[in-house]
């Protein structure tokens, strides 16, 4: 039996001076939250209304796999609901759970569907969540169909490592927080090399600003500091709700994992070359892809920058800043043979310094990842990633 619990979103919230999320802050301080309402004919309004949201469930998925789907079924009627059928139809299976629970007006009941088995064909396939509450046939419900559609693949590939984007910058107060609570997250992994990490410094520009790392941010949406996306994913990082761009302190090994285990859409093989007298680096990326478009962006890193950082005592360690972008920030786009095999190269000689800052070989890696068009809201997901370091 389904027990009924109030809808809520965890938030920022002030204490002492500095912004905290309220999920982890809430032991810290006494906080309470009341309203009174009286009056009010609410005759007119929908004596029985079903709202389903924040359905979870993978953005893709292989052809014939079992797929985890959860939603929240809220009651937006005047009137106490009674027993309440939520069906998920994908493709030609469908999953039925009944809510026994009685709901008034703004209480919701978590879902959990037996695992549902994906379609057999590959392409666009809609997943369609319906909840009907019986004996209420008199009343209009209106908001009782969610619909989603996710992507099944004949064929996917293992990943190498997850990608974790994040947008930060010396002048921002909160960054160092987000960056420890992601790096913390990391550690947990059965194994961190398995994350790419990348920190774009977009929060206004300081020493470590790269127009194309703006360039991804604008396009991206990430318009704040600390923020973060994993696999260019949305994903629900514990809201109840997919959001593309999060703050990185909701990062967990969980996410990570489930991440890690998302569907390769590409296979990827770094290669590189690096002559020490000429300070020449030469990378060859290759693989196959099974989509049939697909982009390439390589990024030269570097990791232990000593500079100052807003909210840091002294001085901060700066890591996987982008030093130089190989591709255009958007990715360029490869070229596929018939069975979607590609291979490019990119030279690029490491100066001794960028800025003010000495590049220092043996903290400087190549990160290079295949996706989608980034502009493309739908496919823009990376479909893997690799790293080598510039010097074994």
């Amino acid at each position: 039996m389904l027990t009924a619990l109030k809808s809520h979103k965890t938030e920022m919230i002030a204490i002492d001076g500095t912004w905290q999320l309220l999920s982890k802050a809430a032991n810290n301080a006494l906080w309470s939250i009341q309203a009174i309402v009286t009056g009010g004919n609410y005759e007119s309004e929908n004596q029985h209304d079903l709202v389903i949201e924040n359905l979870v469930a993978p953005k893709s998925a292989t052809a014939g796999e079992a797929v985890d789907v959860t939603c929240e079924v809220r009651s937006a009627g005047i009137k106490q609901t009674g027993k309440i059928d939520v069906k998920c139809t994908f493709g030609g299976s469908s999953v039925s759970v009944t809510i026994l629970d009685s709901l008034m007006n703004g209480q919701s009941a978590i879902v959990v569907f037996p695992a549902i088995t994906a379609p057999k064909v590959g392409g666009l396939s809609d997943l369609v969540v319906t909840a009907e509450e019986f004996n209420a046939v008199d009343d209009k419900i209106k908001d009782n169909t969610f619909k989603k559609s996710l992507r099944v693949y004949t064929e996917t590939v293992p990943r190498n490592c997850l990608f974790v984007e994040q947008f930060t910058g010396q002048g921002c107060p909160n960054c160092p927080g987000g960056a420890k609570a992601m790096a913390a997250a990391i550690e947990e992994l059965a194994d961190p090399n398995k994350a790419i990490w990348v920190a774009h410094h977009t929060y206004y520009t300081d020493d470590f600003s790269l127009n194309e790392s703006g360039t991804i941010a604008d396009i991206l949406g990430a318009n704040f500091a600390p923020a973060c996306n994993i696999n260019r994913v949305p994903r629900d990082y514990g809201m109840g709700v997919e959001e593309l761009i999060w703050h990185p302190g909701y990062a967990t090994k969980d996410i990570l994992d489930a991440a890690l285990k998302e569907p390769g859409l590409a296979t990827i093989e770094l290669n590189r070359t690096f002559n020490v007298e000429t300070r020449e680096l030469t990378v060859e990326v290759k693989g196959r892809s099974i989509e049939k478009e697909a982009y390439i962006t390589a990024i030269v890193t570097q990791s232990g920058i000593e500079a100052q950082q807003s909210g840091a005592t002294g001085l901060y360690v700066h890591n996987n800043a982008p030093r130089a972008f190989l591709t255009d920030g958007k990715g360029d786009k490869l070229t596929l043979d018939a069975e979607g095999n590609y291979s490019v190269e990119y030279t690029y000689t490491i100066p001794e310094k960028v800025g003010s800052f000495d590049c220092v070989l043996e903290d400087m890696e190549v990160v290079a990842f295949v996706h989608g068009d980034i502009t493309d809201a739908n496919g823009r997901d990376v479909y893997n990633a690799d790293k080598i370091d510039v010097l074994k």
